[in-house]
């Protein structure tokens, strides 16, 4: 359902941009091989610690110290339903210089 898919690139977006610095880029990125679609969603933030990755995609999951940041805690949670519904894989790396980079994967 494509409109479904957009709703979790908006959901991935807003979560970068809410997370990032004022006035830095976010870096999209999208790639294709035989059996899957990627889109890689990469900001400036600060990065998820790795013992809260698995976390952030649960309902009303909310990182230590982010409590002054809009948000339910639902946005990451319905997305990662979303992508399984499509059997997908939705997944957070950290990047060596700081920030994290969402993934969706998507079978073709």
């Amino acid at each position: 359902d494509p409109v479904l898919i957009a709703q979790v690139i908006v959901n991935l977006l807003d979560n970068s941009l809410k997370y990032s610095p004022p006035d830095t880029p976010l870096e999209i990125e999208a790639a294709a091989s035989d059996f899957w679609i990627e889109i890689r969603i990469s900001d400036r933030g600060p990065g998820i610690p790795e013992e809260h990755r698995h976390q952030v995609f649960e309902k009303f999951f909310r990182l230590p110290g982010t409590e002054g940041v809009r948000g339910t805690g639902l946005g990451l949670a319905i997305s990662k339903g979303i992508v399984e519904a499509h059997q997908g894989k939705i997944w957070v790396e950290n990047l060596p210089n700081g920030g994290a980079k969402f993934i969706l994967a998507l079978p073709t």
